[in-house]
C-alpha cells in the first residue's frame, strides 16, 4: 500500500536449468610419447579440466593430452546459470610388448628349422632377413637371420644365429662270422666322441659282445641328430 492506499504487485518467473549429465565416452588408450584429444559437450560457457598433467589447456571444451603414465582426467562443465556437472575419462599407456627369435639354434644337415617370434604382429605385419613376410620361416642353410614385428605400439626386432650339426658316422664294418664256442665284439669303428649309442638288443654301450649269429643294428645319436 502506499500513503493514498493504494496498492501495487508484480510477479517473477524462475525456472531451473541445472546442468545436464554428461559422458565423455569409454577410456582411451595410447602408445608411450603419443597424444589423444579429449572433447567434453559443447554448449556451456565453462569447461575445467584436470589434473594438468601433460595437457595442453586446462580450459576450453577441447584438449590434447600425452602423459607417460595411466592418468584419469576430470571435465567439470558450467552453463548460463552456473549450475556445474563433471565427468572423467581414462588414458592409458599401452606398454611395449617384448619380442624374441628365442637362443641360437642349430639342425642337423638336411633337416630344417622352424623359426617363430615370440610375438604374434599387430595386422600380420612381419619382415624376415630373407625378405619373407610371414610368421614363421623354415631354415635350410646356416647364418644369421633377423624378424622385424610391428606391435601396436612399435617396431620390434631380433637376431639369432643358426648352425648346423652332423649327423654321427655308424660303421660296424663288413658282415662277419665266427666260431660257435666263441664270442664276437661288435663296436663301431671310426666313433666320434660324445655320441650316445643304442643297439638292437636295448644296449646303450660302445661295444656289444654277441655269442650267437643274427643281424645286429646299431643306431649313433650326436646332439639330437641320428
Amino acid at each position: 500500500y502506499d500513503a493514498c492506499g493504494n496498492t501495487a504487485a508484480d510477479s517473477v518467473t524462475v525456472t531451473a536449468n541445472p546442468a545436464k549429465p554428461f559422458d565423455l565416452g569409454a577410456d582411451l588408450s595410447t602408445c608411450p610419447g603419443d597424444s589423444v584429444v579429449l572433447t567434453g559437450p559443447a554448449g556451456y560457457v565453462a569447461y575445467t579440466w584436470s589434473p594438468a598433467i601433460a595437457a595442453s589447456a586446462t580450459t576450453g571444451q577441447t584438449i590434447k593430452v600425452a602423459p607417460q603414465t595411466d592418468t584419469r582426467y576430470s571435465l567439470s562443465v558450467t552453463n548460463t546459470t552456473g549450475c556445474t556437472t563433471t565427468d572423467d575419462i581414462g588414458v592409458q599407456i599401452t606398454k611395449n610388448p617384448t619380442m624374441t627369435l628365442g637362443p641360437d639354434t642349430a639342425f642337423c644337415v638336411g633337416a630344417t628349422v622352424t623359426l617363430r617370434p615370440s610375438l604374434q604382429a599387430s595386422g600380420g605385419q612381419y619382415l624376415w632377413s630373407t625378405g619373407a613376410t610371414g610368421a614363421a620361416i623354415d631354415v635350410r642353410t646356416t647364418g644369421k637371420y633377423w624378424v622385424q614385428v610391428k606391435s601396436s605400439c612399435a617396431l620390434l626386432s631380433d637376431t639369432v644365429m643358426v648352425t648346423s650339426k652332423e649327423f654321427p658316422v655308424v660303421d660296424l664294418g663288413r658282415d662277419t662270422g665266427f666260431c660257435g664256442n666263441a664270442n664276437l665284439v661288435l663296436q663301431p669303428r671310426n666313433a666320434a666322441p660324445g655320441v650316445e649309442w643304442n643297439w638292437s638288443n636295448g644296449s646303450t654301450a660302445t661295444s656289444l659282445t654277441i655269442s650267437k649269429g643274427g643281424s645286429y643294428w646299431l643306431e649313433g645319436n650326436l646332439n639330437g641328430c641320428r
